[in-house]
């Protein structure tokens, strides 16, 4: 069984109405699996507090990291003419714990002080939250909400943004500024261990208590002149990810790789 997170169980606060019993069943039954994988480390030890001592083992195998097709014919034009100038992009479905509200506030605050940021465009399926946020989405100044997209526009919007902005709460791996740092794209997030593991220092960390330092790192990537583009860093490939999950199963006793050891030991 693959478990992307246990969020529902850690962060309760940031799930939907019922997930986290839903999640706790869930878990209870993967518990009769012969092997559970997870895409990172930190998923992994999130995974373990939750399990029983008797539980089946565990082991990682990061996802892969492709870099992202760009279509720019699948992006609509009032985008496209957005994309022509400095922008910043917010990718990953609508809900609380993406964060996407803490980045209302800061575009918000720059607008009444007189000081606008560069546009936002948050790339996003409607999720689950308060009706009050999916309004604050249509109404704060410079953001604009675009549901929907296919993948080819959303991956022309990364490619051209100054940055991703990823200010999400909980990640089990974190795919958005995976696949930024892919094409290398700056990314600004918050210091989550999943990403610190998968990205090391590739992106600017700052804590979302400190709206200050996020204001000041934004405004330094959307400055004037060309956006700024860095070294991709090294990052995990699907081959791996099913050698990983392969190495893992063949190690389980009982299995044809277990048998084969054996036999050569």
């Amino acid at each position: 069984v693959m478990v992307h997170d246990t969020i529902p169980l850690d962060h309760p606060h940031l799930a939907s109405s019922g997930q986290p019993a839903r999640f706790a069943d869930m878990i209870s039954v993967a518990g009769g699996a012969d092997l559970l994988l997870c895409p990172s480390h930190a998923a992994r030890t999130a995974l373990q507090a939750h399990l029983p001592a008797d539980a089946p083992p565990t082991a990682v195998a990061p996802l892969g990291v492709a870099v992202p097709g760009a279509d720019a014919a699948a992006l609509p034009a009032p985008l496209a003419a957005l994309a022509e100038g400095p922008f910043f992009l917010a990718l990953g479905t609508v809900e609380p714990r993406k964060n996407i509200g803490f980045l209302l506030d800061l575009w918000e605050g720059a607008a009444r002080g007189g000081d606008p940021l560069p546009p936002l465009i948050v790339a996003g399926a409607r999720g689950w939250a308060e009706p009050a946020l999916f309004a604050r989405l249509s109404a704060v100044p410079g953001v604009h909400w675009a549901p929907g997209l296919p993948d080819g526009a959303v991956a022309q919007l990364l490619a051209r943004a100054r940055a991703l902005l990823h200010p999400s709460l909980a990640e089990g791996f974190g795919l958005p500024p995976a696949e930024a740092a892919a094409l290398g794209v700056p990314v600004l997030a918050n210091p989550l261990p999943s990403l610190r593991e998968v990205l090391g220092e590739y992106p600017v960390y700052a804590a979302v208590a400190d709206a200050y330092a996020w204001t000041g790192a934004i405004r330094m990537l959307g400055g004037g002149g060309p956006a700024t583009r860095r070294t991709p860093p090294h990052l995990p490939t699907w081959a791996a990810h099913f050698a990983a999950a392969r190495a893992a199963i063949a190690a389980l006793p009982g299995t044809e790789g277990d048998r084969q050891a054996a036999c050569s030991g």
